[in-house]
């Protein structure tokens, strides 16, 4: 391999043409940023086909989300395949959030989970901290998930470091202090949205080896029996809110530290909430949602995220296949959501191939990720009734009557944010898988 930064982008084209993989990456790069679409592909093709891990992975990446190629999510998943046999990390994160999901190949539970665990063993601290999110919410193994959040941190973890900040007690060890010193230290100079309410914590130490949190040892059967329990929860605490529109609330249904991990996740994603004007045909300021929003589709989830969205369609009785994407929505003070209907009006233009498509909009389902310090609340029905709610709770509006013709009643809104800031998960199921 050449010493890439020492070259010219003339000599990096000649190393690229003599075969060095690394400078076709470089070179398909280069490319792509001076809008040469083209030719960029062509180079990174080159590169992919000769085994450099970081192009298969951009290149899986394009044919799913359809940049600068015509989407196929089956190619996709053949490449990443490959970059899964050579154990290039952010492939294997990638491939085992879509098989978990059945994106475009077999959807297996149980082989996600088996990638999951070979990664934490292998030491990437992504999947460490994926790892033991999923224990908390599946309620197991809680001594275990704070092991591996300890090994992460340890090993170069923002989110990890913060979780160690929020489970900090007069009785923790020193090295979780220091831990929760560092990692809050850093989360406040790069902005972190959740570093603040840890700021006290915050100190000047050093930054924390592998040597203090080795790898914790764990039996993988009991790991995946304690996971397993995600694929078969049901929304049994559900209680009746309001008869109608008929809404209910499973409470604490999220653990508090992954809603904080869900918002961190978010946060860099978020742009402003906008939606297709059909009569410009351009994209616009919503005119309901005052606020932001950041979308996941499948290639986005990881596993905690893919999980978590998972629970919200169970929440309304549905398969993961029948929501829709999932959206964080946040607002800041004078942000809201104004009221709206999710249901498919069939007498307006455009719902007769809409209902085709997907099919009726039976629920829509909200995760509370934070409440604001003031306003922000959830209103239901044409009486506009408010709604006490908690971080982690889901609500459940049954957009449908018995008969499952529409509910004319099942309005639902955010009320505008008066102080601090409001940040929700939304989904919407329909009656029809959604192909995306």
């Amino acid at each position: 391999m050449t010493d890439q930064q020492a070259l010219s982008p003339e000599q990096l084209v000649q190393a690229a043409k003599a075969g060095d993989v690394d400078a076709m990456y470089q070179v398909a790069s280069i490319l792509g940023a001076e809008g040469h679409k083209e030719q960029s592909v062509t180079w990174l093709k080159k590169a992919a086909g000769n085994g450099h891990g970081d192009a298969r992975f951009t290149l899986a990446n394009f044919y799913l989300k359809g940049i600068n190629l015509e989407r196929n999510v089956a190619q996709a998943i053949t490449i990443l395949e490959a970059g899964v046999k050579s154990w290039h990390m952010p492939s294997v994160q990638l491939y085992t959030a879509l098989v978990a999901q059945g994106a475009g190949t077999e959807r297996s539970w149980t082989k996600a989970v088996d990638l999951l665990l070979l990664s934490a063993v292998r030491g990437h601290s992504p999947a460490m901290v994926e790892l033991a999110f999923l224990l908390i919410l599946a309620q197991a193994q809680t001594d275990l998930a704070t092991e591996l959040m300890r090994a992460a941190a340890c090993r170069k973890n923002l989110h990890a470091g913060l979780y160690i900040a929020s489970t900090l007690s007069e009785d923790s060890e020193k090295d979780d202090h220091d831990i929760a010193a560092y990692w809050v230290g850093r989360a406040l100079e790069l902005g972190h949205p959740n570093a603040e309410k840890y700021k006290t914590l915050a100190g000047a130490v050093k930054e924390p080896t592998m040597d203090q949190a080795p790898l914790p040892a764990f039996d993988p059967d009991i790991v995946k029996t304690s996971l397993h329990k995600l694929t078969v929860w049901t929304p049994k605490d559900a209680k009746t809110i309001m008869d109608r529109p008929n809404v209910k609330k499973i409470e604490a249904a999220i653990p508090l530290s992954i809603c904080a991990y869900i918002k961190a996740l978010s946060a860099p994603r978020l742009q402003a909430a906008t939606e297709y004007d059909m009569d410009s045909g351009e994209w616009v300021a919503h005119s309901q949602c005052k606020g932001f929003v950041a979308s996941y589709w499948q290639e986005d989830h990881n596993m905690v995220t893919f999980a978590v969205a998972d629970r919200l369609a169970k929440a309304a009785g549905a398969d993961h296949q029948f929501a829709e994407q999932f959206n964080v929505l946040a607002f800041e003070e004078e942000g809201q959501y104004l009221p709206r209907i999710d249901f498919v009006d069939p007498d307006l233009p455009g719902s007769s191939e809409n209902l085709t498509r997907a099919g009726q909009c039976s629920h829509t389902v909200e995760l509370i990720l934070q409440t604001a310090d003031e306003g922000g609340e959830p209103i239901y029905g044409p009486t506009a009734d408010s709604i006490d709610t908690a971080d982690g709770d889901i609500l459940i509006l049954r957009n449908l009557l018995s008969d499952q013709e529409p509910d004319d009643q099942a309005m639902s809104a955010i009320l505008p944010v008066k102080k601090g800031q409001k940040w929700s998960a939304l989904r919407l199921i329909r009656e029809k898988k959604q192909d995306f």
